[in-house]
């Protein structure tokens, strides 16, 4: 069974002749309004996890609305909970980049 989401998006694609390059842009653009989560960590992890379940994604790029006040609660609230979900690492194996790569 295909997931909605992704039978949307790849229609979505096919509507605007678009590349993955092309969708990408638009759903990251900071100008679009679709590509954000608001709500409780709990809710905005549960969002982001759908995301990871359909395997469309290897990991995401976290920008709060407003800085640097949203890094705290996007520290201190978002990232326990993504890591409860086992989908933001809690350990890591090394101290060095090397290592991590």
């Amino acid at each position: 069974m295909t997931d909605p989401w992704v039978e949307g998006w790849r229609q979505e694609a096919k509507e605007n002749g678009w590349n993955v390059r092309d969708f990408v842009i638009h759903h990251t653009s900071r100008g679009n309004d679709t590509n954000g989560f608001v709500g409780s960590p709990a809710t905005i992890a549960e969002s982001l996890q759908r995301y990871v379940d359909t395997g469309i994604v290897a990991g995401f790029n976290i920008s709060p609305y407003l800085t640097p006040v949203g890094l705290d609660d996007t520290v201190n609230r978002l990232v326990p909970e993504l890591q409860d979900r086992g989908i933001y690492p809690a350990d890591y194996a090394g101290t060095t980049l090397r290592e991590h790569l």
